[in-house]
């Protein structure tokens, strides 16, 4: 039922090291092609549903190895 999104995520010094807008396209883990040490992640999440209701969420987001 989500009809747009904006998702980002930063490292902790607060660089961005992914953005889509795609429903079918999910980070990886990789920036530049190269894996991320594992470590502690920021998302940004906008989103829009089907039925016209628009919403953001914020968090962290923990990448192991």
């Amino acid at each position: 039922c989500i009809y747009k999104i904006q998702l980002q995520v930063y490292d902790r010094w607060g660089e961005l090291v992914f953005e889509t807008s795609s429903l079918n396209y999910g980070w990886d883990g990789k920036y530049r092609g190269e894996a991320m040490n594992a470590g502690v992640f920021v998302y940004y999440l906008k989103a829009t549903l089907s039925n016209g209701y628009s919403f953001s969420r914020k968090g962290n987001v923990s990448l192991l190895k």
